[in-house]
């Protein structure tokens, strides 16, 4: 895992801290269930990092793996971003 995927993590992390408006300390991988738990929550989450990378996903990259971790999520908007 490169320096880039951390740094997109980083800002991820800080774009779920926005949606569930908690701090940064109490953001681990867990937070992504809670987001997914709502579907209108995980709607704005998808929508943020979207507007906010200037990227747009499928539909089928939003599943249940999409929410699984950060690292998963970074790997797409990279991904997204290089081409």
């Amino acid at each position: 895992m490169g320096k880039n995927i951390e740094q997109l993590k980083k800002q991820i992390r800080q774009y779920a801290c926005q949606i569930v408006e908690r701090d940064e300390n109490e953001i681990d991988d867990n937070v992504l269930s809670l987001i997914l738990s709502d579907s209108v929550i995980a709607l704005e989450f998808v929508c943020l990092l979207e507007d906010e990378f200037e990227i747009e996903f499928d539909d089928d990259e939003i599943d249940l793996d999409f929410f699984s971790n950060f690292t998963n999520i970074s790997q797409l908007v990279e991904k997204h971003l290089v081409g």
